[in-house]
């Protein structure tokens, strides 16, 4: 889990994919100009907070301050 601590403005995240069958072939060709057209970004901001199951892509855009919260067995 991911709670969103502080943020700028336009702060966001990465957070799984757009598609959930994405094709193969455009993860070959992914660059900096394209990444949005494979990964969905949510726009954040302070107090947020997001559930994120195991082996979901995500990442933290510039701007975002976050704290992860892991759940011990």
């Amino acid at each position: 889990m991911w709670y969103i601590m502080d943020s700028d403005e336009n702060a966001n995240i990465v957070l799984g994919l757009k598609e959930i069958n994405t094709n193969p072939v455009q993860f070959k060709t992914i660059n900096s100009n394209n990444i949005d057209v494979v990964y969905n970004r949510e726009q954040v901001k302070k107090g947020d907070c997001y559930f994120i199951p195991a082996g979901k892509i995500h990442a933290i855009g510039a701007g975002a301050l976050a704290v992860v919260i892991h759940r011990l067995q």
